[in-house]
C-alpha cells in the first residue's frame, strides 16, 4: 500500500497490513494489542517494513495495553543492528475495541 502525505510517500508493506487484521478486536472477548511501527525512512519516503506484535511481557486487557519497556528495546535494538541501522523505530500502534 502506498498513499501521499504532505508531498511524503508512506509505503507500508503486506506483513504489518496482516499483523494489523490478525489483532482487529471483532469480537468482545479479543484485548487491546499493540507493538512498534519498524521501518526505513529516506528522501521523501517513510517505509513501513515491520510491526513488532503483542510480548508476553505487555499487559492488555479489553479496553488497555501496556506496551513493555524493557522488550520494546530488545525488538528496536535488533531489527537495528540486524538491518545495518536501516531500520529504525517509527512509531507504536495499538488496537481499539470495533463496534
Amino acid at each position: 500500500m502506498e498513499i501521499n502525505v504532505g508531498g511524503h510517500n508512506i509505503i507500508i508493506h503486506e506483513a504489518p497490513l496482516e499483523i494489523l487484521r490478525k489483532f482487529t478486536q471483532s469480537k468482545p472477548h479479543q484485548p487491546e494489542s499493540g507493538g512498534i511501527i519498524l521501518g526505513k525512512v529516506y528522501d521523501n519516503h517513510i517505509e513501513i517494513v515491520k510491526l513488532s506484535v503483542p510480548t508476553s511481557l505487555d499487559k492488555s486487557s479489553r479496553y488497555n495495553f501496556e506496551r513493555n519497556k524493557i522488550s520494546a528495546q530488545i525488538i528496536i535494538d535488533y531489527e537495528f543492528l540486524n538491518s545495518h541501522g536501516q531500520v529504525i523505530y517509527l512509531g507504536e500502534w495499538h488496537t481499539h475495541p470495533e463496534n
